[in-house]
């Protein structure tokens, strides 16, 4: 895991969270893409249920951002593996990353 890979945030954080999706270590244009969703899941690979809201923020240089809501970060969940699924225009889906996960580590 690279320290791209690894964020650290406080549990109740509901401020943006800012990532760069690549593939092969560039950044992944995003523009026309026509979702991005964060999936997140536990050690156990039981799934996390997220409801704060995720964006594109700069479609050319792969830039997402999530808002996390008050209830999604939770130390009892941590760490977290991420991925962000991507549909484009014609339905097809891209996780990213595509090799081991964004991890997570949410602290009290």
């Amino acid at each position: 895991m690279s320290a791209e890979n690894f964020i650290s945030v406080v549990e109740g954080w509901t401020g943006a969270l800012e990532f760069v999706l690549k593939a092969d270590g560039v950044a992944v244009d995003l523009t026309g893409i026509g979702s991005v969703v964060v999936e997140a899941k536990k050690l156990d690979g039981s799934t996390i249920t997220l409801t704060g809201t995720t964006a594109v923020s700069d479609a050319p240089n792969g830039k997402v951002q999530f808002s996390p809501s008050a209830a999604d970060l939770k130390e009892v969940n941590s760490p977290y593996q991420v991925r962000f699924k991507v549909t484009d225009g014609s339905s097809k889906i891209t996780y990213f990353p595509s090799g081991d996960a964004f991890t997570w580590k949410i602290r009290k």
